[in-house]
């Protein structure tokens, strides 16, 4: 068993010398150098370009909420259900027609005792 267990370790060993010494003369030529170079450029250039597409992409969203929110601004009624105690946007509410109160601002709504609802995205 310990025999077997010797050689298996010395053919480990072998290998990893091998690679080792493959490895080593790869490093001194200078193809090898200047693949590197060019798969160092190519990866970094990759990864500037999708950083770049991805504060792009952040920009975008920050502006068309600020343009959402000067359009909303304007338009925007708040919606209370008459037995309820929160109040919410258009696309948040889900009460009945019936029982629902509507206001034209959010001090109005504070000022007639609800609060902001914390389930609605907006508020």
């Amino acid at each position: 068993m310990i025999d077997i267990i010797k050689q298996k370790w010395k053919k480990i060993k072998y290998f990893f010398k091998k690679v080792w010494d493959k490895f080593f003369s790869l490093l001194k030529s200078k193809d090898f150098f200047y693949q590197i170079i060019i798969l160092f450029v190519a990866l970094s250039s990759f990864l500037l370009g999708r950083i770049s597409e991805f504060y792009e992409i952040k920009f975008q969203e920050k502006n068309e909420i600020k343009v959402f929110e000067n359009q909303t601004e304007k338009k925007v009624k708040y919606f209370a259900s008459k037995k309820g105690k929160y109040y919410y946007l258009p696309w948040c509410f889900h009460g009945s027609e019936k029982n629902k109160l509507i206001f034209n601002t959010e001090d109005e709504a504070k000022k007639a005792g609800y609060l902001p609802s914390k389930y609605c995205d907006g508020l």
